[in-house]
């Protein structure tokens, strides 16, 4: 693997391996997500409760009054939101302080789909909730979705101990259309019985390799090289990268903010030289960058950041503005600078399951555990003993020259306690429950089809379809785009 190409554009971030498994069948041209509710995701909880898109309850219990806990969870039902921006909507919507509380869940949810999902908000320096002010803000209306910009609403609040992280969860169900020219609704069944019959006869339930989409490199395609940088040489070079890097996945306005922004980075760089500190110190370039993210006036949505996605960045500058330190604006972010080790950590397990399906490697049993349907599981690259000598023995290239101490300590290492091991991800996953049906499309010439189906946490929804329709023929959906800000897993 060419680590250069990897890390300015995500070359071979799907080895060709995978790809020739996923494409083994001719496939025709589908669109997929043509609006967010025709992508439907609903998260089946911990507990195995499915929480619907919808405005009915899903628990039937919920105004049981026996129920304790200083924190409070809701369901949250979204469109055209990511999962973070929903739940800053929705903590505006309740007048909550992020100082003061702060909102945990199980995984991002697509941003082009209609989802739902469990938040649990959590107080902080011994504040508390009131819970009745929660309540009376959850009045689900599906026309809430409907508005400019993106939608959401809550639903079903109630009282927990329990505070949520990432994969704490069974898994999502989907519910998706995708639609056909030039097929009437018969030609498309006949073209998806034997694919389907095919993939089930292999091994009695469908299994497809579990490779991480290309989602996780984000828009620019480039989070493999920002993490790269941000593991080796420290928080400064990841974060000069991913605030600074042009590349042609934007418009050319954020381009230019980009290259703006750079200038302001690189005087910032000469001025820290010169006084033996760091970038963080920097005040006024770093005023500078933020009034460049801010420029275009005061109402919401009109700010360059606002407009041209770059929340992200702009949360960066405020945090490296507020704290002028590193590692207290890592804490601080610590789940969009999660992203950056995550896109390497993927890159890496993609290779290991492309050298599978090659025969190149053979996993020993003391490597791989075995799942719940006997499929393989090995370790994301983490600082353990485990996760560096299963990658030192079967991709070197996955195990750093170097780690930079503070991206370390907050990202690579167990969190657990000491000696524990880090998360561990199936190479092959069942789609479950799967049901379809074909009928006619919404405009003139095609037919739709119309699939639902389950799948483990961490598996990807487009993963499973893209074996049996080509979206990358369709322009307004190619992986570069649909699912830049998030995928569809959790």
């Amino acid at each position: 693997m060419n680590l250069e190409k990897a890390m300015s554009s995500g070359d071979e971030f799907i080895p060709d391996s995978v790809l020739v498994m996923l494409t083994r069948f001719p496939r025709i041209a589908g669109d997929l997500k043509r609006r967010p509710d025709t992508f439907i995701v609903e998260e089946q909880t911990i507990d195995d409760v499915r929480l619907s898109v919808s405005t009915k309850s899903d628990y039937p219990d919920i105004w049981d009054d026996r129920a304790e806990g200083d924190m409070v969870a809701v369901v949250m039902v979204k469109r055209r939101h990511t999962t973070p921006s929903a739940i800053r909507a929705v903590m505006q919507m309740i007048g909550l302080n992020p100082h003061h509380y702060h909102a945990t869940y199980s995984g991002l949810k697509d941003w082009k789909a209609d989802t739902s999902q469990l938040v649990v908000i959590v107080p902080k320096h011994g504040h508390k909730l009131d819970y009745d002010a929660i309540v009376r803000c959850c009045m689900p209306d599906m026309a809430e979705l409907d508005r400019r910009g993106g939608g959401v609403f809550i639903k079903d609040a109630r009282r927990t101990h329990r505070s949520l992280r990432p994969g704490l969860l069974i898994g999502n169900n989907f519910d998706i259309k995708i639609f056909v020219k030039g097929f009437t609704p018969d030609q498309l069944q006949q073209y998806l019985e034997p694919r389907i019959d095919n993939l089930r006869r292999e091994c009695g339930t469908i299994m497809i390799p579990n490779a991480f989409g290309r989602q996780r490199l984000g828009r620019r395609q480039n989070l493999f090289g920002v993490g790269y940088d941000f593991i080796l040489n420290g928080p400064e070079a990841g974060i000069k990268r991913f605030l600074t890097e042009v590349t042609d996945s934007e418009s050319p306005e954020a381009c230019n903010i980009r290259t703006r922004i750079a200038r302001e980075w690189a005087d910032a760089e000469e001025k820290a030289r010169q006084t033996g500190t760091t970038v963080a110190r920097q005040i006024g370039n770093l005023q500078g960058m933020l009034e460049i993210l801010e420029e275009g006036g005061p109402n919401p949505g009109q700010q360059n950041f606002q407009r041209y996605n770059l929340v992200i960045e702009h949360k960066i500058v405020q945090g490296l503005l507020q704290y002028l330190d590193y590692e207290r604006t890592l804490r601080s972010l610590q789940e969009d600078f999660s992203l950056w080790v995550g896109a390497y950590q993927s890159l890496f397990f993609n290779q290991v399951l492309g050298d599978v399906l090659d025969g190149k490697i053979t996993l020993a049993p003391e490597d791989a555990a075995n799942g719940n349907h006997g499929e393989p599981l090995i370790p994301l690259f983490m600082d353990d003993k485990r996760a560096v000598r299963f990658y030192r023995k079967y991709c070197p290239q996955a195990v750093p020259e170097r780690m930079d101490p503070t991206v370390r300590r907050i990202f690579l290492q167990p969190w657990k306690k000491k000696g524990a091991c880090g998360p561990r991800r199936p190479l092959f996953v069942s789609v479950q429950d799967l049901e379809y049906e074909c009928g006619v499309g919404e405009r003139p010439g095609e037919s739709m089809a119309r699939l639902k189906f389950r799948l483990r946490s961490g598996a990807y929804a487009t993963t499973f379809l893209g074996m049996l329709f080509d979206f990358d023929a369709n322009q307004n959906n190619n992986g570069r785009d649909g699912g830049a800000r998030e995928g569809d897993e959790s």
